[in-house]
C-alpha cells in the first residue's frame, strides 16, 4: 500500500514538472514574439532557409519613421536630425520635419525642398554641416559603394521599372530592398512637394490625399536623374501599399521632390548596386 502511495506522488509530481516547463516555454515564446519588431522579423525567405546568406551592405537600410505612423497616427513629429543620420548613408528619400517638405540624398548632395508658405524654397547642399537643425519625419537611406549601370526601354513608366527591378533583384539579390537610380536626360515627370500646412484638420489620411493637397510639378523632356528605393519587405513603413517603389526626382536645373508618374526617353538609364 505504501509503495502505492509512493508511485502516485511520484506521478503526480512528474505531471506538475512537465505543465511548468509547457508554461515556462510558452511565456518565452509570447516574449520573444513582443520584443521582435517587424522589421527585424521580415528577413527574406532566402535569408531564413540558409543562414550562410549574407545580406549585402547597400541592402542594409537606414529607416527612420514609418509611412503608416504618418497615415493611420497622425504623427507628424520629425524623429531624426538629418545631419546625424547622413555618415550611414549616401542615396536617401524623406520628408522635412511636420511633412513640410521633402529630403533627396544623392552622394553627397543635399536636396531639400521647403514648403510651408504659397512657394517652395529649393536648397543644394554638399555639407551636412550646412544644414543644421534640419530634421526629417521620413528618411529612408542606403550606403551604395559602387553602381552599375543597365539600359531601359523607350517609354518605361512606374510598372515597367517595377518589372525590370524585380527580375534584376531575383536574379542577384533575392528577397532584398533594391536601392537604385535612373538618368535620363528627356524624361517626363509628375512630381510633388508635400505641405502638411494644406492638409485637412485631422491630417490627410493616405498618400494619395497628401499628394491632391502638396504643391505639384509637371515637366516634358527634361533631363533628371531618379533616386528611390524598391522593396516588398517594408509595407506601411517604407512604401505603401499601392507600389513597391518610393522615389524621388532631381532635376538637373536643382529643383526636386517626391516623384510620382513618369515616363523615360530611350536614352534612360537605370543604375542598381554592383554585384562583385
Amino acid at each position: 500500500m505504501n509503495r502505492l502511495k509512493l508511485l502516485l506522488c511520484l506521478l503526480l509530481l512528474s505531471m506538475i514538472s512537465c505543465e511548468q516547463k509547457s508554461s515556462e516555454t510558452d511565456v518565452s515564446k509570447r516574449s520573444a514574439a513582443t520584443n521582435e519588431s517587424p522589421l527585424e522579423s521580415a528577413r527574406p525567405p532566402e535569408a531564413a532557409d540558409d543562414p550562410t546568406v549574407e545580406t549585402p551592405a547597400w541592402a542594409e537600410l537606414h529607416i527612420h519613421g514609418a509611412m503608416k505612423r504618418v497615415n493611420l497616427d497622425k504623427d507628424l513629429n520629425p524623429i531624426v536630425n538629418v545631419a546625424d543620420a547622413l555618415p550611414a548613408i549616401n542615396h536617401g528619400v524623406g520628408a522635412v520635419g511636420g511633412l513640410l517638405g521633402e529630403i533627396t540624398v544623392l552622394d553627397e548632395n543635399i536636396h531639400v525642398a521647403r514648403s510651408g508658405s504659397d512657394e517652395v524654397g529649393f536648397d543644394h547642399y554638399k555639407n551636412a554641416e550646412d544644414l543644421g537643425a534640419l530634421d526629417a519625419t521620413l528618411l529612408f537611406g542606403a550606403k551604395v559603394d559602387a553602381w552599375q549601370e543597365l539600359e531601359l526601354n523607350e517609354g518605361t513608366d512606374r510598372d515597367a521599372l517595377v518589372k525590370t527591378l524585380e527580375a534584376w533583384r531575383r536574379d542577384n539579390a533575392p528577397g532584398q530592398p533594391v536601392p537604385f537610380r535612373v538618368k535620363d536626360p528627356a524624361a517626363t515627370v509628375n512630381w510633388h512637394v508635400v505641405d502638411a500646412t494644406r492638409f485637412p484638420e485631422g491630417g490627410a489620411t493616405t498618400c494619395e490625399e497628401r499628394k491632391e493637397l502638396s504643391h505639384q510639378f509637371a515637366h516634358s523632356g527634361i533631363e533628371v536623374t531618379l533616386v528611390g528605393i524598391y522593396t516588398t519587405e517594408h509595407t506601411g513603413v517604407i512604401v505603401d501599399h499601392t507600389t513597391p517603389v518610393h522615389a524621388h526626382v532631381v532635376l538637373a536645373a536643382g529643383p526636386g521632390g517626391h516623384l510620382d508618374t513618369f515616363t523615360l526617353s530611350e536614352d534612360a538609364r537605370l543604375m542598381v548596386p554592383a554585384i562583385p
